[in-house]
């Protein structure tokens, strides 16, 4: 469960901090940095995974757009990341290993760099890199990876406290992404296991509608949607019980209901000719709906669920899911998703959710009037930033809703700022 985010010099970025809650709308106009946000999570997720610059290549516009960018044109040279979060008090490793995790609330840092390549290109190289294991209110409470002052070696505490030392000049992957021993590192294998739950879901119609194949029946649904029937299927074997054979399957399909009325039942029909399932939708008439004929607002919907219930364990990032989603329709989706996010807190495997939106009527639905639900909208803004001895620049910012009690030391919105705001989304 990520707790909290802090971005300096990538994108828009500079100095910015938010501590995530576990269900959290993003609001703001376009091109305000919440698609940068998304990005940078992905980027640690690439990152934890292997090559720096292959991770950078998944962020839009790659290595040129990737350093914060000055209004005359300069760009930074480095970038940092930090999160805090929590990871399972169990890790099991590719081999089948399994070790007690001892520290589960642990902070990551990244700082990474460019430099030119011998092919005449630029690349990104790993200028620093920790994880500390810390406490409820983030002090350190033991270093598991650091870096000597003196050498720049990185140094990782191992289990049995005995120490290595890895890393030369400039390398071009994460440390974090060499560590695959859960009974030595444990702590490091979780967190990046954590990281590999972490997924961007930009659902395309056109890819829920496609059927998917029996080779990829073990494959999770991909950020666009594609072969959602193997995962509605491995969702409804994983979770089913004797009195509910199909599991959390029986709630998707009430929630797509309460979304879309429209669609009263969801199948998944097999073609063992072809090696293929399909997604197959009941309507109001009782007559089937196959995925090809349904409406991009359906499938949209299904897939947004689907991504919800897969990534049980995970952080799902839902980037502007109105489109092609009528508000009020959307309103009830992201209900549903908040919701789902709370009842999932009591399980051992809950699902923690940040979805953007530049649709005021959303933000005005979900905070309501009470005083509690403001907290799970903030507003992001982009501002120009002088001063600090560098060319001026446009950044993000998090501004908190005028009604928000969570934080009062932080930047917010004022009443009048909040009312334009809504006014100019009714027009």
């Amino acid at each position: 469960m990520l707790t909290r985010i802090e971005i300096d010099g990538f994108k828009t970025f500079r100095d910015f901090s938010l501590d995530v809650p576990p269900f959290l709308v993003l609001l703001g106009r376009n091109a305000s940095g919440k698609s940068n946000l998304f990005e940078a999570l992905q980027f640690l997720r690439g990152a934890s995974e292997g090559n720096l610059s292959d991770a950078a290549k998944q962020v839009r516009g790659g290595l040129d757009q990737f350093f914060h960018r000055y209004a005359d044109g300069t760009t930074m040279d480095t970038a940092s990341f930090a999160v805090e979060l929590s990871v399972p008090e169990t890790v099991k490793d590719e081999l089948d290993a399994d070790a007690p995790v001892l520290r589960t609330r642990l902070r990551y840092e990244l700082v990474v760099g460019i430099v030119d390549s011998h092919s005449g290109g630029r690349s990104l190289v790993l200028r620093g890199e920790s994880v500390s294991a810390i406490s409820a209110d983030g002090e350190v409470i033991e270093p598991l990876l650091s870096q000597d002052e003196v050498t720049r070696q990185f140094i990782l505490t191992r289990r049995d406290r005995g120490e290595a030392h890895v890393g030369g000049p400039l390398p071009v992957r994460s440390v974090l992404s060499t560590i695959t021993s859960a009974p030595v590192y444990p702590e490091l294998v979780a967190l990046r296991q954590v990281f590999s739950r972490w997924m961007t879901a930009q659902i395309e119609p056109d890819c829920v509608r496609e059927p998917s194949s029996y080779d990829d029946e073990r494959e999770p649904m991909t950020p666009r949607g594609a072969n959602v029937a193997n995962a509605l299927r491995r969702l409804a074997v994983e979770t089913g019980t004797i009195d509910r054979p199909e599991g959390v399957f029986n709630d998707l399909r009430s929630e797509l209901h309460a979304v879309v009325p429209d669609i009263i039942d969801l199948r998944i029909e097999d073609d063992p000719k072809r090696r293929q399932r399909d997604v197959v939708f009941t309507d109001r008439s009782r007559q089937s709906v196959p995925a090809v004929a349904a409406s991009d607002g359906t499938l949209r919907t299904l897939g947004l669920l689907t991504a919800v219930h897969e990534n049980r364990g995970g952080l799902v990032c839902l980037e502007e899911p109105e489109n092609g989603i009528h508000p009020p329709h959307l309103v009830n989706l992201l209900e549903i998703i908040g919701e789902r996010v709370r009842r999932s807190e009591v399980d051992r495997m809950p699902v923690q959710v940040l979805s953007s939106t530049h649709a005021p009527v959303v933000a005005k639905a979900l905070t309501g009037t009470d005083p509690l639900r403001p907290s799970v909208v903030v507003f992001v803004d982009v501002v120009s930033r002088v001063g600090g001895g560098g060319p001026a620049s446009r950044v993000s910012k998090i501004l908190r809703l005028p009604e928000d009690s969570t934080s009062a030391a932080e930047p917010r919105m004022t009443k009048s700022e909040w009312r334009r705001y809504l006014a100019a989304g009714e027009r």
